[in-house]
């Protein structure tokens, strides 16, 4: 079963993660497996470096390992151990530093390539779910299912905490408690923005630096992944097999 998956920058590769301990690197055009890259436990996460050399895998072993994608097999240039499983993984744009999310409730930030972390963020209460850096790659942004964070990379501050009960519609849907599944940080024609899922269907996006919610709109299913790019668009999928493409303006 595949976990994760990721495209490259320049579209010609794609990266899957799997319950099978590997990731697996693919050809995107032809769709002919690339690389398989082993792992002692399952892979939960995976991401492309900005120039589409590198990429990094979250494990169940609770490592976070880059590799070499040039050099198809071997052993991981650099890794990153916590104390809990990786959930997320995010290269900053530079592709100098990586941040990865864990079950042990934390964020590092650290050297892509020495491995040393350089950050710890500590402020989440339950598993961090995700983590983005802002396209210049001066802040973060990271949620478990109660808070939703705005870091700032260099000083590793928080400096916007956003409750989903704050900005989520009021009560439950269904029997449903309230949870924020995903996060990131997405182009817009003026700058960048927040874009944050809730299992209640809706998705909120909110002014990078206030916090405050610019708008927000309902899926016909709770969204589960998405995925932002070039031109003020914005890509999510919900849990009935719906696509929505969003343009941000």
């Amino acid at each position: 079963r595949v976990i994760s998956a990721c495209f490259s920058s320049d579209s010609k590769f794609l990266a899957t993660a799997s319950r099978d301990n590997t990731m697996i690197l693919w050809d995107a055009v032809t769709s002919q497996q690339i690389s398989v890259f082993e792992h002692e436990k399952v892979v939960l996460c995976c991401c492309f470096s900005p120039d589409g050399h590198f990429l990094v895998s979250g494990c169940q072993d609770k490592i976070c390992r880059k590799w070499d994608i040039r050099k198809r097999r071997g052993e991981a240039l650099a890794y990153c151990e916590h104390q809990g499983i990786i959930v997320a993984t995010s290269f900053s744009p530079s592709g100098k530093t990586i941040c990865s999310a864990s079950a042990d409730k934390t964020l590092r930030i650290w050297d892509s390539v020495t491995g040393q972390t350089m950050k710890v963020l500590v402020g989440h209460k339950w598993i961090v779910l995700s983590c983005t850096f802002s396209a210049d790659g001066y802040s973060l942004v990271s949620n478990d299912e109660c808070v939703l964070k705005v870091w700032d990379v260099q000083t590793g501050e928080c400096k916007t905490s956003l409750e989903v009960g704050s900005v989520s519609r009021p009560g439950k849907r269904n029997n449903m408690k309230l949870a924020w599944t995903l996060s990131t940080f997405a182009p817009g024609v003026f700058g960048f923005y927040i874009v944050a899922v809730c299992n209640d269907r809706v998705v909120h996006i909110f002014h990078p630096h206030t916090g405050e919610e610019m708008v927000s709109f309902s899926s016909k299913a709770p969204v589960y992944c998405l995925s932002s790019g070039r031109h003020s668009k914005m890509v999510f999928g919900d849990s009935w097999g719906n696509i929505y493409v969003v343009q941000l303006e």
